[in-house]
Parts: structure tokens; C-alpha cells; sequence
């Protein structure tokens, strides 16, 4: 006689993470498209500082960002709502009325002060519901608050509401150098720019308008050569995942909810 499949009474909470991995390798493709294109224009200013080729930025276009947010959000979302799902499901699942589910949520603290364990115990027993002792001991010791242990999660759960109210990425420069395509001119070029690199302005704050990136002594660069700047989408939420890669650090919050899931599974 063949045996009836158990169903999993965490497909839902799994499902979630699937979704999210794939808006993850959707925006990732994405990522890569919108950086191949013009996304800045440069002039030259050989006026403001005597002797010297200033480059700044004269233009941005940002046309695309945003459904580069909207995507992000969505893996954003998704993992944020596996916690969810796991928890309703340990908390009852369909046995609970409406009214009860509604104020079932994965505990995560919110505030910006570090809580007390008294704290971390009455929110976990305020967002669950019958779940077991060895599960409501590993989330309190999970540390879900700003600077805890668990401060990924909590990270997960402040971009998933910024989402709902701004979009959440910028563009930056990558590094403190960008390269020099003018090949002809590296021969005359001080030694400081004969490899090919030039060190450029700011790249903690968004890219604006007006950003100076380059200054060199007039002559030793070939202005019909464009600097090519080594550009990065990230987030625009500094407070929460300060110089965050947003490729990245989707990445890692993916793989994150998802150890965390499977750790917590077999506590129930």
C-alpha cells in the first residue's frame, strides 16, 4: 500500500523564499542591463580652478531605478512574509480566528534602543501564540532588534517597511578610483594616472549632479575620452545597511531567512 506524502505545513513560508530568490536572479539580470547603459554625462571645466580639467557630472538618468527598486522590494517583501507564514503556521495556523491571526507576526523588535530580556520575552509572547518552549527560547535568543545578534532580520524588517512608503535605491560610485580610457595619453600623464587609475571625489552619498570626479592639470588629459566610473545601485537606507551592495546584501538576507527557517523548523 503506498503511503500518503505528509504535507508540509511549511510549503507556504518556503514558497516565499522561492519567490524571493527569483525576483533576486530577475534583478540581478536587471542590475547588470541598467549599468551597461548611460546613466551619466560628463563635462569638463578648465575655468573654475586655474591650471586645472575638472570633471563633474552634468546629468543622470535614472530611467530604470526605479523598477530596479520595485523589484528589490519584491524580494524585500517576500522574505520578510516567509517569517510570517512560518509563524502562523507554528501559531495555529487555520485554527485561529480572524482576529487572532491578525496580530501574529515573526517578533522583531522594532525600536532603536536595545531591549531588555523582559522586553524580547513579552514581544514574543505578545506576536505568537501556543508555539513551543524550545521555539519561543531560540526567538528570544535570536536577537531580532537593531545591533543584536539578529540584526539582519531586523534590518529585513525596516527595509520591508520602507519599501511601503519610498523606494529604496540610489546610484553611487563603486570605488575611489575610476579608469582612464585615453590610452594616449597615459605616456605624458603624471605618474599618479600612467596606470590608467585617477583617484575621484565622495562615494558614500548618491550620485548628483554637479559631482566633481576627476581633477588633473590642464593638458595631460584627452577630453574627447569619457571617465568611465565604476557605478553601484545601492540602497538608499544608509541607518539600516550602511554601504550595502544591494546585490549583495539581497543575497545574504535571502540566505539568511532561509537558514533561519530551517533552524527553526524542527523546534516546533
Amino acid at each position: 500500500m503506498a503511503s500518503v506524502p505528509v504535507p508540509d505545513r511549511f510549503a507556504s513560508a518556503r514558497y516565499k523564499v522561492r519567490r524571493a530568490r527569483k525576483h533576486l536572479r530577475d534583478f540581478e539580470r536587471e542590475v547588470g542591463l541598467f549599468l551597461t547603459k548611460n546613466v551619466y554625462t560628463v563635462v569638463f571645466d578648465e575655468k573654475s580652478k586655474p591650471g586645472s580639467c575638472v570633471a563633474k557630472i552634468a546629468s543622470i538618468n535614472t530611467a530604470g531605478l526605479d523598477q530596479l527598486a520595485l523589484t528589490a522590494g519584491d524580494v524585500i517583501h517576500n522574505l520578510r512574509s516567509a517569517l510570517d507564514h512560518f509563524m502562523f503556521e507554528v501559531s495555529g495556523g487555520a485554527t485561529l480566528t480572524a482576529q487572532e491571526w491578525k496580530k501574529i507576526y515573526f517578533p522583531i523588535y522594532g525600536k532603536d534602543d536595545q531591549p531588555s530580556i523582559k522586553d524580547i520575552h513579552e514581544l514574543v509572547t505578545r506576536k505568537t501564540k501556543g508555539i513551543s518552549a524550545r521555539l519561543f527560547t531560540a526567538l528570544c535568543a535570536l536577537e531580532a532588534y537593531k545591533g543584536g545578534a539578529g540584526h539582519d532580520i531586523w534590518a529585513l524588517n525596516e527595509l520591508d517597511n520602507a519599501d511601503k512608503h519610498r523606494l529604496v535605491l540610489d546610484i553611487h560610485l563603486a570605488g575611489r578610483r575610476i579608469i582612464v580610457t585615453s590610452k594616449a595619453r597615459r605616456k605624458t600623464a603624471p605618474p599618479e594616472q600612467r596606470n590608467g587609475f585617477i583617484v575621484v571625489g565622495n562615494h558614500d552619498s548618491p550620485l548628483q549632479v554637479g559631482d566633481v570626479i576627476m581633477t588633473v592639470p590642464i593638458g595631460t588629459y584627452d577630453k574627447r575620452y569619457k571617465p568611465r566610473l565604476p557605478l553601484q545601485v545601492r540602497l538608499s537606507e544608509p541607518e539600516i545597511l550602511p554601504g550595502a551592495d544591494i546585490k549583495t546584501a539581497l543575497a545574504h538576507l535571502t540566505d539568511e531567512v532561509e537558514r533561519l527557517l530551517e533552524r527553526l523548523i524542527p523546534l516546533v
